[in-house]
C-alpha cells in the first residue's frame, strides 16, 4: 500500500460498516475492554459507540478512509474541534452513549475522557489537530493501511505549519508513531485502572 494513497471522505451511509470495522479493529484494546469488559456483547455495543464517534467527526472534523471497501478510517478533528472534545462529544453523543452499554460504560468513559482533556489542556495546550482515532481492519494489518492513512494528513498540516496530536493506549502503538515524527508529550495511567495512556505531539 502506497503511503500517497488518495484518501476518500467516509459518507453517512457508510457509517453502519465503518463502525462494525472498528469494532473488530478495537476488540482487545485495552480502553475497549475496559469500557465493555464482556466479551460476547462487546463488538455489538462497542459499533454503536463508534457509531458515535463516526458522526461526530463528519460533523466536526474529517472522517477519511482507505477505499470504498472500508479497510481503514481515521478520524481528524480540526483545531477548533479538539480543543475541549469531551464537552463537544458529549453534546453531540448524550443520549447515545448512556444507551450504549448502560451507566457503567458511560460513567468509566467519562472518566476516561475528562482525564484525558485534563492531560491535553496542561501538555498541549496550543492549537493543533487531533488524531481521535484511527483503525484498520484486522484482516487488512500489515499492509500500511495505517501509513497510508497518516502520511497525507501530516503533510498537510506541516504545510499549514500546524501541530498534531493523539493519545494511545496500546504501548506498541508508541513506537510507529514516533516513525512520524510523534514524541511522548505524557504518559499516564487512566484512573483506577492498570492502562498506560500516552499522550503525543508532532509539530509544536
Amino acid at each position: 500500500m502506497s503511503s500517497s494513497t488518495e484518501l476518500i471522505p467516509l459518507t453517512r451511509a457508510s457509517i453502519p460498516v465503518a463502525s462494525e470495522m472498528l469494532a473488530r479493529s478495537f476488540h482487545n484494546d485495552p480502553m475497549t475492554c475496559h469500557l465493555l469488559p464482556d466479551a460476547a456483547k462487546r463488538p455489538s455495543l462497542s459499533a454503536r459507540s463508534f457509531q458515535c464517534l463516526l458522526r461526530y467527526g463528519i460533523h466536526c472534523g474529517e472522517v477519511l478512509a482507505i477505499s470504498e471497501r472500508l479497510e481503514g478510517v481515521a478520524i481528524w478533528l480540526p483545531p477548533e474541534a479538539a480543543q475541549g472534545s469531551l464537552a463537544k462529544l458529549l453534546r453531540a453523543c448524550l443520549f447515545t452513549l448512556p444507551l450504549t452499554a448502560g451507566p457503567s460504560f458511560f460513567l468509566r468513559f467519562l472518566a476516561y475522557h475528562q482525564h484525558l482533556d485534563r492531560l491535553r489542556r496542561e501538555h498541549t495546550p496550543f492549537r493543533h489537530w487531533y488524531l481521535q482515532l484511527l483503525g484498520v481492519d484486522p484482516g487488512h494489518q500489515g499492509r500500511g493501511y495505517a501509513t497510508a492513512l497518516v502520511n497525507p494528513m501530516l503533510a498537510r498540516f506541516d504545510r499549514e505549519g500546524l501541530p498534531c496530536c493523539l493519545d494511545t493506549m496500546n504501548g506498541d502503538n508508541v513506537t510507529f508513531y514516533e516513525r512520524f515524527g510523534f514524541r511522548v508529550a505524557a504518559k499516564s495511567l487512566v484512573p483506577k485502572t492498570q492502562i498506560g495512556l500516552w499522550l503525543m505531539a508532532r509539530g509544536d
